[in-house]
């Protein structure tokens, strides 16, 4: 099966897991997100089929915009708790944890991964520096919508969330660069 495949069917398979956490949790997700989630598949699956990257990008923001921003209002704006140590400890005894933990390891490696790809981000020039840059523009991104959620109040700020998700993106990066070692070696 052809590599690209493969990443887009996973790609798939966040987003699905993505109307599964908004079906799941209907009490903090807007009414129509669902419809969302579904729309962001169906513009995914057409991007595919017409091997269009930037459409593949509009279809994976689709469904962040839904998980990250489309949630009701809530009274907590920020999470001050350390709680990440006690999380790894019960990691896969609690589903919530699990989700949580997981879900934001991997939120945003697809939009790193499309983004990359062609070096959609700066001209073809795969240097080092190039990737940093990227790396740093996805930061700032994950930054701002953790403000936005709590500026708006419909999500709680939270740095742990910012922690798995630059590590996600650092996670995948460097499989990217073990990868070209390998091949030159």
């Amino acid at each position: 099966m052809n590599k690209s495949i493969v990443i887009d069917i996973l790609i798939i398979i966040i987003i699905i897991s993505m109307g599964y956490i908004v079906v799941t949790h209907q009490n903090i997700y807007l009414n129509y997100s669902l419809l969302l989630i579904i729309l962001s598949v169906l513009v995914y699956i057409y991007a595919i089929l017409y091997n269009n990257k930037i459409i593949k990008i509009i279809g994976y923001i689709i469904a962040l915009i839904v998980i990250l921003l489309l949630r009701q209002r809530t009274n907590d704006k920020m999470n001050n708790n350390y709680h990440f140590i006690e999380w790894l400890k019960i990691l896969f005894k609690n589903r919530i944890v699990f989700i949580n933990v997981i879900g934001n390891y991997l939120l945003y490696m697809p939009l790193y991964y499309l983004c990359i790809k062609d070096d959609l981000i700066f001209e073809n020039k795969n240097t080092s520096a190039n990737y940093l840059n990227k790396i740093m523009i996805i930061s700032i991104i994950i930054l701002l919508v953790e403000l936005l959620q709590y500026i708006f109040e419909i999500g709680i700020f939270d740095y742990i969330d910012i922690f798995l998700n630059i590590l996600g993106i650092l996670s995948l990066q460097a499989i990217f660069e073990v990868r070209k070692w390998i091949k030159r070696n």
